[in-house]
């Protein structure tokens, strides 16, 4: 096997072959390098690359692996993060048009470092979060890899791209209504949000804290799996969870919103592929609306970043700037309906989860969009659902017809059942590629 093709085999792989030294971490980090070197002028999916420090980090985790002692299955595995994530002596944008360096890691960089990952760059991501359509007036525009002429989506923009282009093993985004899961979706990747509070936020940008997530994007959901067993000590077991034994729900909303045909159609496949195991039953929702919800989700994080942002106003695009105003200008009625519109919902969801287990819906109603064109603005109907109720939740690919754009399956469950949730997710995605 060459070194080049490492970046695109699933973590997993990757990870085995590390281990059994038939690769070695400086092999793949410099294979992940040159693939950033030819390739990310066109992508724009990393707006900064420490190549040195990576090749120390590399050497490091080679000696260890020559030693036998590696730190765990993820030592010397490059991986990238968004530029809202604190990494110590780097310099960190949240997208804006301004560098501040860091002085320490945040916390998940710090796990990744006790894990031995080999920490490449920093990701293109839209302005302050506050976007999701890749387009970043400072920075430029992140193209989907896969699928020229089309968007990667966002606001994880580089993140994705960076994984579907090869230029590393995983990345790390951050999600407050779905940034998370759509990038993934729209790239053909797996994009986890773990559950409130499961992975720490400490030295990341916040848009809105009480929604707010960090959360990987991989190439499977296997690689989520070995991802956060490694991180977060997790454990998954299938054998604890067969899915024969679950209840499923599906959302009654689909036929009031506007779900694009190349997304129907994958998701009515996906549960006809599930049908032997998974009969799901209708949910409704008594205050849920997928757009107001999105709309309140959003009028709260201009909210908070208006009040809690110190950037100079020459950092923000005019966009930008006419969002925070707007946020900053909303009456105290107006914010208070907001909140009481994610407390709805958060107990519409939650209360779904005494009459099933998971929550099955598309990720996006739409698949990717032209990068020429205007951003949809439902992009996060359905997403921003797990958000407001602090679930977890995880997008996975549907089957597609030849030659379509990738269409994302989202799985959701309770707060706190994340490990459950993907050991069901592990158990979807063979089935539904057995297909």
């Amino acid at each position: 096997m060459t070194a080049d093709v490492l970046p695109v085999l699933p973590l997993t792989e990757v990870s085995e072959l590390l281990a059994r030294c038939k690769v070695s971490p400086v092999e793949l980090t410099h294979s992940c390098l040159g693939r950033i070197e030819s390739a990310n002028g066109q992508v724009n999916a990393l707006v900064f690359v420490d190549p040195e420090t990576a090749v120390v980090q590399a050497t490091q985790a080679q000696q260890r692996y020559t030693l036998g002692r590696p730190f765990g299955l993820l030592d010397g595995l490059p991986i990238v993060v968004k530029d809202n994530i604190a990494v110590s002596g780097w310099p960190m944008t949240n997208g804006l048009a301004v560098q501040r360096t860091s002085s320490t890691d945040s916390d998940i960089v710090s796990r990744l470092r006790r894990q031995g990952m080999v920490i490449l760059g920093s990701a293109n991501m839209d302005e302050g979060a506050l976007a999701a359509d890749g387009v970043n007036p400072h920075h430029g525009r992140v193209m989907n890899p896969g699928y020229p002429g089309y968007a990667s989506g966002g606001s994880s923009s580089g993140s994705a791209a960076a994984v579907a282009a090869g230029f590393c093993c995983a990345a790390l985004g951050t999600d407050t209504l779905g940034s998370v899961r759509l990038p993934a979706a729209y790239c053909g990747l797996v994009g986890f949000k773990p559950s409130h509070g499961r992975l720490s936020t400490k030295g990341i940008i916040s848009l809105l804290p009480e929604l707010d997530a960090v959360g990987p994007i991989t190439r499977s959901v296997a690689d989520v799996v070995h991802l956060m067993t490694e991180l977060g000590g997790w454990i998954v077991s299938i054998q604890q969870s067969p899915l024969g034994r679950l209840r499923w729900g599906v959302p009654d909303r689909f036929s009031e919103e506007e779900l694009a045909v190349d997304v129907q159609v994958p998701f009515e496949s996906a549960l006809a592929d599930l049908s032997a195991v998974v009969r799901p039953q209708s949910v409704t929702f008594r205050h849920w609306d997928p757009g107001t919800l999105r709309r309140s989700g959003l009028l709260l994080a201009e909210h908070h970043a208006a009040c809690h942002w110190t950037d100079p106003a020459s950092a923000y695009s005019a966009r930008l700037k006419s969002m925070l105003q707007y946020g900053r200008g909303a009456s105290a009625d107006r914010l208070a309906r907001a909140q009481t519109c994610v407390l709805e919902s958060q107990s519409d969801l939650i209360g779904c989860f005494a009459e099933v287990d998971v929550i099955l819906m598309p990720t996006a109603p739409q698949t990717a969009f032209a990068s020429d064109t205007s951003a949809p603005v439902n992009q996060a109907n359905y997403t921003a659902l797990a958000n407001a109720a602090g679930c977890p939740s995880i997008s996975i690919p549907c089957r597609t017809p030849e030659g379509g754009r990738p269409a994302g399956l989202q799985l959701m469950s309770a707060p706190g059942s994340d490990e459950k949730l993907l050991a069901w997710a592990l158990q979807v995605e063979r089935l539904l590629a057995d297909c």
